[in-house]
């Protein structure tokens, strides 16, 4: 990256720079948060010079400020910077210029807890300098209480600010307005007794100061204290500044439309408003003309008729042609303001106002990629006709293709789920119905079997949230008769979004959690894996309503975990053990922040709860084995320790496959290097495994060997993970092809286009089927090696590209992958080859 040089750099200092330039230029971003962090603990040290003066003080709260907001998320503690407050409120209180009392105040307001014990002494430098004769502190220190708006704050100003509303200077009376605005938002009682200040300040002779009074009397009418004839009081400054020779800034028109359109605009004003439409179209403030349409969303079509003037459509049509996605937004948002009547044709009396190639372009905005421009177009269209939206969205379902890619379905669920949300958006169980079939539509079209569908999950369960307690209770309803009735076919999808509801609604709706445990049971047996995870915690969660947990219940789950792998087997193990023991499950409900499942999740898997999970020696049962396990291997000396952490796994947008249950290679194995610490090679004792390999290394040439390497690889699901010949195979097939991890690192950091996914199965099958890729050469690293220890690195050398790969096990025989490649083409191949 192109640094400017120091001079022309707005670099604070010296090291301010240096920093920038070091940060600007880092390798990768692990390398910017590293100098990040030395540069907050070379302040930290500075600081501490009692010699400390103010400016460099100032200089160096600069580059905290920079540090604290440049750092990625998480890497440092939430208390790293609190070292500086007490300097920056000694900066705001002893400040001699603006600029360094402006720096302690910046930085207090970015970095000090709401809480924290400075706070008073802030209030009070606030305090101070709001008493001060200098303007410029009186307006710093006004802005600064649009920012610390608390409790403790307004006992101590209120009565300056009050004051200050009547100053000679306009930008103190500007920011005191703008104070009452934010103090007014948390404490109404503020806002009781400024009346006539704020009816003076709208009168006030800068146009400024009007604007915060407009801003401010909005404010007032919102939180139920409004003042006495505002809507006169707005509407008159309307007629005002429209008739007025003078010309306004439309920042200020703006302002003044918002207020309208709180207070409510006078039926007389009408024909001023329909001028400024004429107008703003024809200078093109686009702000103004969305303003001005607003506005007409509270008029009767009669009255807009009894103006006798050309409809205010006419003025916005050239913006349905412009190329630009934000003119097409604001035609159709402008549309949405007008009753259809009175440019659509849908009355006898009233002609339509656009021409028929119009309407057809409307209809092709449905197919655009823009999400608004789309939602906006079906609310339009829905409003002149809702049999269009329904034709529409009848051709759109019988349309879908027959065989659809995960990331296809997502999209085209997004899609129905906009139709839907317009058609049913205020009736839960008609948008329940044609939820459960569209997704299970997706689904059959679907190649990957029973894809979870994430995007899905997340806008449903979003919508629910906030549309509202009557739609939520028959949207929830709905699906958990859907889930009690034996008969209804619902999709993986909908499951979790069942699972997700009954874990919030349990206990509140008609139907009987016992009921809903028992549909959550009789389709566990035929959902996917991580469908069964989301379904159980679900049902621990309903078992708490329940009197008693029938043993068929109880059974079914115990069979489950019987033939799950570890993850699932533990789940299951989980909840047999805390439907046992009640008193623990109501424990864990009541410590969960919300009753949303992942709260809920969290609760469960907090450390603090007593642990009610089986140990290993509790398991249903052992693993059980096609062939007789081998005697436990002599073990051999590591000089590495190869533990590597796991990681949670995912449960969207995939699809598990239980039919290679056992047999594949743990991490640990595919990338370990057996290495003999002993100084004699002949003291260790040779395995029959490697008495085999070394055979075949003997007999056989470099082609044959690495059939034969395939052959047993491919085999190892028919033996136990026990078996000495897995990890020797592994190895021989990986460390052939292994070089310096330093390439690897280098490689990573060079290239772009990162994507992440989870692989259905081991990373041994990964790295398998990464040699199926054509035209292509692996170079694999341990994952015991450093960089990025815990994950299997492995380079992809094709013809005229590399692409780096790091594999990370899971405990479930998955794997997460994480891929980083500049090729298109080969970017493509390598994560169709991983599902």
């Amino acid at each position: 990256m192109d640094v400017p040089p120091y001079i022309s750099s707005g670099a604070s200092s010296r090291a301010h720079y240096s920093l920038v330039r070091k940060v600007e230029c880092a390798d990768s971003p692990q390398a910017a948060n590293q100098f990040l962090l030395d540069g907050v603990e070379a302040i930290r040290r500075q600081l501490t010079d009692p010699a400390l003066s103010l400016e460099k003080c100032r200089e160096h709260l600069i580059t905290l400020l920079y540090c604290h907001m440049t750092v990625s998320h998480g890497f440092l503690p939430l208390n790293t910077f609190d070292f500086a407050l007490s300097h920056a409120v000694t900066l705001a209180e002893a400040g001699r210029s603006t600029s360094q009392k402006r720096m302690g105040y910046l930085f207090c307001a970015e970095v000090m807890p709401a809480d924290h014990e400075l706070q008073l002494m802030l209030i009070n430098t606030l305090r101070k300098d709001l008493e001060h004769e200098d303007t410029s502190r009186i307006c710093l220190a006004l802005e600064n209480v649009v920012v610390f708006s608390n409790q403790d704050l307004i006992p101590a100003i209120q009565a300056r600010l009050s004051d200050l509303l009547s100053h000679n200077s306009p930008h103190v009376r500007r920011r005191a307005l703008l104070g009452y605005r934010s103090l007014g938002l948390p404490h109404a009682d503020l806002l009781s007794n400024i009346d006539l200040k704020v009816v003076s300040r709208c009168k006030d002779p800068d146009q400024q100061v009007v604007g915060a009074a407009l801003s401010l009397c909005v404010r007032m009418a919102q939180i139920k204290q409004p003042v006495s004839n505002a809507r006169e009081l707005v509407n008159d400054i309307f007629v005002t500044t429209l008739t007025s020779s003078a010309h306004d800034k439309p920042e200020f028109i703006c302002t003044m439309l918002s207020a309208l359109l709180v207070v409510g605009l006078s039926e007389d004003n009408v024909p001023i408003l329909l001028q400024l439409i004429r107008s703003s179209s024809k200078s093109h403030e686009r702000g103004v003309l969305r303003g001005s349409f607003a506005l007409l969303t509270n008029i009767a079509p009669d009255r807009l008729l009894s103006v006798n003037l050309e409809s205010p459509v006419h003025h916005i049509r050239p913006l349905l042609t412009s190329r630009h996605p934000n003119d097409v937004y604001l035609f159709l948002s402008c549309l949405e303001c007008i009753d259809p009547v009175l440019w659509a044709g849908t009355s006898n009396d009233i002609p339509a106002v656009l021409d028929g190639w119009e309407v057809e372009r409307i209809m092709q905005l449905l197919d655009l990629s823009d999400t608004l421009v789309r939602k906006t177009t079906l609310r339009l269209l829905h409003r002149v006709d809702p049999n269009i939206v329904s034709i529409f969205y009848s051709q759109a379902v019988r349309n879908i293709p027959s065989s659809l890619s995960v990331t296809d379905s997502n999209e085209r669920a997004l899609r129905f789920l906009e139709i839907i949300t317009v058609q049913f958006g205020e009736d839960g169980e008609l948008y329940a119905r044609e939820l459960k079939d569209i997704l299970l539509r997706l689904e059959q079209a679907s190649l990957d079997g029973q894809p979870v569908l994430e995007a899905a999950i997340d806008k449903v369960l979003t919508y629910t949230r906030y549309a509202g307690i009557d739609f939520g209770i028959g949207f929830s309803t709905s699906l958990l008769t859907f889930l009690v009735d034996p008969v209804t076919r619902l999709s993986q999808t909908m499951m979790v979004i069942v699972a997700a509801l009954a874990t919030e609604q349990c206990g509140k709706l008609s139907i009987r959690p016992l009921d809903i445990l028992e549909g959550f049971a009789s389709r566990l047996p035929k959902s996917t894996p991580p469908v069964k995870d989301a379904c159980i915690l679900a049902m621990l969660r309903v078992a708490v309503d329940c009197d008693e947990i029938p043993s068929s219940i109880i059974n079914v789950v115990e069979e489950l975990g019987h033939h799950s792998k570890w993850h699932l087997r533990q789940r299951c193990e989980q909840f047999v053990t805390l439907v046992a023991n009640k008193d623990s499950l109501i424990e864990i409900v009541q410590k969960a922040r919300s009753s949303a499942l992942p709260d809920f999740l969290a609760a469960l898997l907090d450390p603090t709860v007593p642990s009610t999970t089986l140990s290993s020696s509790q398991s249903f049962s052992a693993s059980k084995l096609r062939y007789d396990a081998y005697d436990t291997p002599i073990p051999a000396p590591k000089l590495r320790n190869r533990d590597a952490p796991l990681s949670p796994r995912l449960t969207g947008n995939t699809h598990w496959d239980e039919s290679s249950e056992a047999g594949r290679e743990s991490l640990s194995r595919v990338s370990s290097k057996l290495t003999v610490s002993s100084p004699d090679p002949l003291s260790k004792p040779l395995t029959a495994g490697e008495l085999t390999l070394a055979a075949v290394d003997s007999l056989l040439k470099d082609e044959a060997k690495e059939r034969i390497a395939e052959a047993l690889a491919s085999r190892v699901d028919l033996i136990s993970l026990d078996s000495p010949f897995v990890s020797e195979t592994t190895d021989i097939l990986l460390r052939s092809e292994t070089r310096t991890e330093g390439d690897f690192e280098s490689l990573w950091n060079s290239e772009g286009g990162d994507a992440r996914g989870w692989f259905n199965g081991s990373v041994g099958v990964a790295v398998e089927r990464m040699r199926n890729l054509e035209h292509t050469r692996l170079k694999v690293f341990p994952a015991d090696l450093p960089p990025y220890l815990g994950d299997l690195k492995v380079v992809v050398d094709g013809v005229r590209a590399q692409a780096a790969l790091r594999l990370r096990e899971s405990d479930d025989d998955s794997c997460l992958w994480r891929l980083r490649c500049n090729n298109n083409e080969l970017h493509v191949e390598i994560r169709r080859h991983l599902g």
